[in-house]
């Protein structure tokens, strides 16, 4: 599900505090790089996040930004926001908040986790790209958000299409081992999801953020299954249920979850 900006209830973030022409003062290292814009842009996804009250414990909330020159954004913990960015010399950098949807977390950490990421976010005056990692720091208020670069997933590759489950995969990566599926299948419309079992259906909205698969309202109808519940049934609400990584590789679609160690992958048909 793609969500524009201007279809959603927009609220001011604070203040950029800081000045424009503030000289970094993080170190230079020797694996640390200068990036430009053209290095930058893309989605990234957060992986670790430092600010004066310490670390932030990012539990199993999704934070990414976009990069695109001027321009950048994301998805915090429960919000989409926005902002603009300016690269400068070195590795100056000055991000200024825009503005983020108003929708109020259902959790009380993930609210502390995206109020902490967004007052940090502000404050940022450096960028580094380190062992191919992002890093937006400002040491004077021991500040660092760490990101490491997200899959690019186009979405509207996935829309329309009925894509077939061909295997259920045990691991993850190079180390996944496929099975053959019994049957099963997916599909995504704009804003919502069918997935189909031998005897489940499982349904709700759907949105990719980060390189990963989200999924909102879910519903699991399992009145057409027996017990005890099939194997094959259980693989595809697990990695369903637990934000799985999205690769699209032409007419094949694989959902690998780091969570389960599972895995589905799918191949498209007309039918």
């Amino acid at each position: 599900m793609r969500t524009t900006i201007g279809a959603l209830a927009l609220v001011a973030l604070v203040a950029l505090t800081g000045c424009a022409t503030a000289t970094p003062s993080a170190p230079e290292t020797a694996d640390s790089t200068a990036p430009t814009a053209s290095v930058l842009d893309g989605e990234w996804r957060l992986v670790s996040a430092t600010d004066a009250k310490g670390k932030v414990d990012l539990g199993t909330s999704i934070t990414t930004i976009t990069l695109t020159g001027e321009e950048t954004g994301g998805q915090a913990p429960c919000n989409v926001y926005r902002a603009t960015v300016e690269i400068g010399a070195g590795h100056d950098v000055v991000i200024t908040p825009g503005a983020t949807t108003k929708v109020a977390c259902t959790d009380a950490a993930l609210t502390a986790v995206e109020t902490r990421y967004l007052a940090a976010l502000a404050l940022v005056i450096r960028t580094d790209v380190v062992e191919n990692q992002l890093v937006l720091s400002n040491e004077d208020e021991k500040i660092a958000l760490t990101y490491a670069a997200a899959p690019a997933v186009d979405e509207t590759a996935l829309v329309g299409i009925n894509w077939q489950l061909e295997s259920l995969l045990a691991g993850v990566g190079d180390e996944a081992v496929p099975t053959s599926a019994t049957g099963g299948s997916i599909l995504f419309t704009e804003s919502d999801f069918e997935a189909r079992g031998t005897c489940s259906v499982i349904t709700g909205s759907w949105t990719v953020a980060g390189g990963l698969l989200l999924l909102t309202d879910v519903a699991n109808d399992l009145s057409a299954c027996g017990k005890p519940l099939p194997a094959g049934e259980k693989v595809l609400a697990n990695t369903l249920s637990t934000r799985p990584t999205v690769i699209i590789d032409d007419v094949a679609l694989t959902l690998s979850s780091a969570t389960t160690k599972s895995g589905l992958q799918f191949r498209a048909s007309n039918n």
